[in-house]
C-alpha cells in the first residue's frame, strides 16, 4: 500500500461490512448478547456456507474457530479470497490456541508460511480467554497471536477479544508477537478490533506490540487496553511492535507507552499514554464513550445495536468521511446503498488518493468493484492527487453493475499514473464496467495522464460495453497517454450529450476510441449553446446566465446550488451579508431603528421598493430579476453573483392633538 492512503487514513471515517458483489447482508454487526460457545479442546471444520461474499462461511463455535486454524495451518492457499463471518462469543476456556496462520520449520532453518489471506468478519462478537503457553512452560513459535501471520488479501474487522495470555520463546530475532495478529503482510487490514487485557512474554529477542506485534499492512479504528509486556532482549511497544516501511497505523490508541517500538512507516492520530489522550471524537466517528474503559473511548459497535450511518444511506459530510468510505471499499461494493455527498470536500490534505474500489485491489478483482450509487447531490470535490502504478486511477478506480455516479463536480485534480497499457486513469472513474452510468457530472481545471502505454480519459478512462456516461463536460483540463481522450479514453457503451472546452488530449478528441453522439470538442461556447435543446432530452441543462462556466451552458444542478452574496445597506452602511443558493428560499431581514419603521428594500439608496422587510423569498427570482435589471456584480471567481440591496425607511409620524380650555 503507498504513502497517499496513508495521509487518507489520518482522515477517515467508519462502518464495516461483508465485501461482494451479490446483496450485501445487514450493515449492523451482530452486538445483539449472545450465546458464548466454550472450547472443549475439539476442532470441527463443518462450516455453514460456502465462503463467497454472499454466502460466508459461518464460525458459530469454538470449535470451528479451531477448525479454521486447522485449515489455514495445513495449507497455506486454503482460505485466499475466502469470506468468514462469526456468529457467536467464543470462550476459548485457556486451553493451548495454535494461532490462524503460522510458519513452521522442519530443519530449523528454513520457514514455510501457512498464512490466513481472507476475509473475517468478527460481526461485533468476542473471543475470549485466549492462551498461547503459560510463565512455566514457554510455547515455541515464530509468530504469535489469534492470527498468527495474515497476507495481503486479509481483512479483519469487527472482532474483539477480551484476556489474552501469551508467553513464548522466541525461535529467531525475526519473531513477532501480538494480541490479535503477530504479522501482517503489506495491503492487510485490520479494522475496527480491539483487545483488552493483554499479557505477552517472551524471554527472547523478538518484537512485541499489544495488539500487533509487526504491522505492515494497515490498522485503523482499533485499539488496546490494559496490556503487560514483557521482552528478554527484544522491542515491545504497547499497540504495535514495529511499524515497518509502507504500513499505517490510524485512529487507535493504547493506554500504554510507548505506541511502537519502531516505525519506519505511518502513522496519525493514535496514541500510547498511561493517561487518556482526547475524547471519543479525537479518534474519529467510528468511536464513542465508554465508562469501561478508564475514560478512554471505545468501538461504536461495542455500545451501540448498529453504525454511525444509517442502513439505507451514507451521508459523506467531510474528507475523513470519504477517506474511509475507500478504505472499506476493501471489504464492501456497497451494493443496493446510496452515498450521498453532503459538503463540498478539499482533498488538498491527501498527499496520494487510494480510490474507492482500490484499496489492495488488483488487475479486475471484483471484490473491490464499487457497485452502490455515488450521488454528489450537486457538490464538489477539488484538489484530489493521485500518484500510482496502480491498473485504475481517479475518484473510484472501477465501477461494475449496478453502480451508478451522479450530480458531482470535480476541480483541479491531478492523476499521474505509471503502468502497463491494461491501465486505465480517468479523474472520476478508471473504469466503467457493463451497465453502469455516469450523468450529469463535470471535471474542471485537471489533467491525467499516463506516463508508459496506458488509456486516459479526462472523466473516465473506459467506457465497457452496455455502461453509459452521459449529460458530462470537461473544462480546462488535459488526459495523455498512448490513448487518450477529453472526456473518455476507449469506448465500447455510450457516450452522448457531453461536451468539452480549452481541453486537449493525445488523440485530439472527445474519446481515443469509439465515438460520442449528440457531442462537441472544443467548440464555441455560441455552438455548444445552440445545441441545448438536443442536449436536453434529461432536462439537465440550462443556460450560464450567471457566468460560472465561461458561458457554455452547465448542469441544471449547478445554477441550483449557485450561492450568491447579498449584500445589505443603510446607505453606506453595511448591516449584514446573506449566502443563499440559487434553489432556496431567503427571508430578508428587518432592521430596526429608532424613529423609523424599516419597510423595504430596493437596489439603491432611497430607490423604489422592490422587497418587503422580514418576508421570504425565492432567491431564483431574486437573481432572475437582478440578472434582467443589470444589478448583478462579479465576484473574484468571475460569476455573477454579488447582489446590493439597500435598506428603505419611513419615518414613524405622530398625531397630537390638543383640548383646550
Amino acid at each position: 500500500m503507498n504513502k497517499t492512503f496513508k495521509k487518507a487514513l489520518a482522515v477517515l471515517l467508519a462502518v464495516f461490512m461483508v465485501a461482494g458483489f451479490v446483496p450485501l447482508v445487514d450493515l449492523a454487526p451482530n452486538t445483539a448478547s449472545a450465546a458464548v460457545s466454550t472450547w472443549n479442546g475439539s476442532v470441527d471444520t463443518s462450516f455453514v456456507g460456502n465462503g463467497t461474499a454472499g454466502n460466508p462461511y459461518v464460525i458459530s463455535s469454538a470449535a470451528e474457530l479451531a477448525g479454521l486454524a486447522q485449515l489455514v495451518n495445513n495449507n497455506s492457499n486454503w482460505s485466499n479470497n475466502k469470506h468468514f463471518v462469526l456468529t457467536a462469543d467464543i470462550d476459548l476456556n485457556n486451553r493451548e490456541w495454535t494461532p490462524i496462520g503460522i510458519q513452521y520449520t522442519t530443519s530449523g532453518v528454513t520457514y514455510t508460511d501457512r498464512w490466513f489471506n481472507g476475509v473475517f468478519d468478527g460481526n461485533g462478537h468476542v473471543i475470549k480467554n485466549l492462551k498461547i503457553g503459560t510463565a512455566s512452560n514457554r510455547t515455541k513459535i515464530k509468530h504469535a497471536g489469534l492470527f498468527g501471520i495474515i497476507n495481503s488479501s486479509a481483512r479483519i474487522y469487527n472482532l474483539g477479544i477480551e484476556t489474552a495470555n501469551i508467553y513464548t520463546q522466541h525461535l529467531h530475532a525475526d519473531d513477532r508477537r501480538g494480541a490479535m495478529v503477530g504479522l501482517s503482510y503489506t495491503n492487510s487490514l485490520i479494522l475496527g478490533c480491539y483487545a483488552r487485557n493483554v499479557t505477552i512474554n517472551d524471554s527472547g529477542t523478538c518484537v512485541i506490540g499489544g495488539f500487533v506485534g509487526q504491522n505492515t499492512g494497515t490498522v485503523a479504528y482499533s485499539y488496546a487496553y490494559n496490556v503487560n509486556l514483557s521482552v528478554g532482549g527484544g522491542r515491545k511497544g504497547g499497540f504495535v511492535g514495529d511499524n515497518v516501511d509502507g504500513s499505517t497505523a490510524s485512529h487507535c490508541f493504547v493506554n500504554y507507552y510507548p505506541f511502537l517500538a519502531d516505525n519506519d512507516g505511518y502513522y496519525d492520530v493514535c496514541y500510547g499514554e498511561t493517561t487518556v489522550q482526547g475524547t471519543a471524537s479525537t479518534y474519529g466517528m467510528m468511536f464513542t464513550s465508554s465508562s469501561s474503559n478508564g475514560g478512554w473511548p471505545q468501538l461504536y459497535w461495542q455500545s451501540k445495536n448498529g453504525l454511525p450511518f444509517s442502513n439505507s444511506a451514507y451521508r459523506i459530510s467531510s474528507v475523513e468521511d470519504l477517506s474511509l468510505l475507500a478504505m472499506l471499499s476493501s471489504i464492501n461494493t456497497y451494493e443496493g446503498r446510496t452515498i450521498s455527498i453532503e459538503n463540498d470536500l478539499n482533498l488538498s490534505s491527501i498527499s496520494n488518493w487510494t480510490p474507492i474500489g482500490m484499496f489492495g485491489g488488483t488487475w479486475l478483482d471484483s471484490r473491490f468493484c464499487f457497485r452502490g450509487t455515488l450521488n454528489g447531490n450537486g457538490h464538489i470535490i477539488s484538489n484530489m492527487t493521485i500518484n500510482s502504478g496502480g491498473p485504475y486511477c481517479g475518484l473510484v478506480s472501477i465501477i461494475e453493475t449496478p453502480g451508478s455516479i451522479v450530480n458531482l463536480g470535480m476541480e483541479n485534480c491531478t492523476i499521474t499514473q505509471n503502468n502497463s497499457d491494461n491501465a486505465r486513469g480517468g479523474v472520476i472513474i478508471g473504469r466503467m464496467g457493463r451497465k453502469t452510468t455516469l450523468t450529469q457530472c463535470y471535471v474542471k481545471n485537471s489533467t491525467v495522464k499516463n506516463s508508459s502505454i496506458g488509456v486516459t480519459g479526462v472523466i473516465s478512462g473506459e467506457v465497457y460495453s452496455d455502461a453509459s456516461l452521459t449529460d458530462c463536460y470537461s473544462a480546462n483540463s488535459s488526459a495523455t497517454a498512448t490513448r487518450a481522450g477529453t472526456v473518455v479514453g476507449d469506448l465500447a457503451g455510450t457516450v452522448k450529450r457531453v461536451y468539452c472546452y480549452n481541453s486537449s488530449s493525445s488523440s485530439n478528441s472527445l474519446t481515443a476510441q469509439g465515438s460520442a453522439s449528440n457531442s462537441h470538442y472544443n467548440q464555441s461556447a455560441t455552438v455548444v449553446n445552440a445545441a441545448k435543446g438536443a442536449y436536453n432530452a434529461a432536462n439537465a441543462w440550462v443556460d450560464d446566465d450567471y457566468k460560472i462556466n465561461n458561458s457554455y451552458i452547465i448542469l441544471k444542478w449547478q445554477r441550483d446550488n449557485l450561492k450568491f452574496t447579498v449584500n445589505l445597506y443603510d446607505g453606506s452602511t453595511k448591516k449584514g451579508t446573506l449566502t443563499p443558493i440559487y434553489a432556496s428560499n431567503v427571508t430578508l431581514p428587518n432592521y430596526a431603528k429608532t424613529g423609523y419603521i424599516h419597510n423595504g428594500y430596493a437596489y439603491t439608496n432611497g430607490g423604489s421598493k422592490l422587497y418587503n422587510a422580514g418576508t421570504s423569498y425565492t432567491m431564483s427570482n431574486i437573481a432572475s430579476s437582478a440578472l434582467a435589471n443589470g444589478r448583478l456584480s462579479t465576484a473574484s471567481n468571475g460569476s455573477k453573483t454579488i447582489l446590493n440591496l439597500y435598506t428603505l425607511y419611513t419615518p414613524i409620524t405622530y398625531t397630537v392633538a390638543y383640548r383646550g380650555n
